[in-house]
């Protein structure tokens, strides 16, 4: 008799364990299956830029890049960064890659708390004040990508964080 009760008590709280993890995935799958991924993501408020092509004709060789950096670079690629200048990010077999200003042909990596704030407000439409640029060494459940970054939190109601790269300049998630 002592066994039926012991496995009615049993299966009633583990009913309950059960069944509110069930509830809790139900109501969160309810919520992403409505809920745009896009709003999730804030793909909503990135800004749309036309960038403008690179005149090759113009731009420093690779030769010049070459001598601004620590090594030779395995990959150097030409592009335009969130506030539509023109950069190269050569990147190493070994080590960490390195933004290059084209234009003041100059070394900017690792950025700045200012910089990344430029960069982190350039890429979101309508982007309010920054309230805090904090640079993030170690991985976090919140951001798992490229280390060192910025972690630029906006002063807006939803709360939104942009974390730009220290040494790409590129933005790389926002929360």
């Amino acid at each position: 008799m002592r066994f039926v009760v012991a496995a009615a008590w049993a299966h009633k709280w583990l009913a309950l364990i059960v069944g509110a993890q069930v509830l809790i995935w139900i109501a969160s799958g309810l919520f992403f299956a409505l809920y745009p991924i896009e709003r999730v993501r804030s793909e909503h408020r990135l800004v749309e830029h036309a960038q403008a092509a690179l005149n090759i004709a113009v731009l420093p060789s690779p030769a010049d890049i070459r001598a601004l950096v620590p090594a030779t670079p395995t990959n150097l690629s030409y592009e335009r960064d969130a506030r539509g200048r023109a950069v190269a990010v050569a990147s190493f077999a070994q080590g960490r890659p390195v933004l290059v200003d084209l234009d003041a042909l100059r070394v900017l990596s690792p950025l700045t708390a200012e910089a990344a704030s430029e960069i982190a407000r350039a890429a979101i439409a309508h982007a309010p004040p920054v309230r805090e640029a904090r640079l993030i060494t170690h991985g976090n459940p919140e951001y798992r990508g490229v280390l060192p970054a910025w972690r630029v939190a906006l002063d807006d109601p939803e709360g939104l964080v942009v974390f730009v790269a220290a040494d790409t300049g590129r933005v790389t998630a926002r929360r």
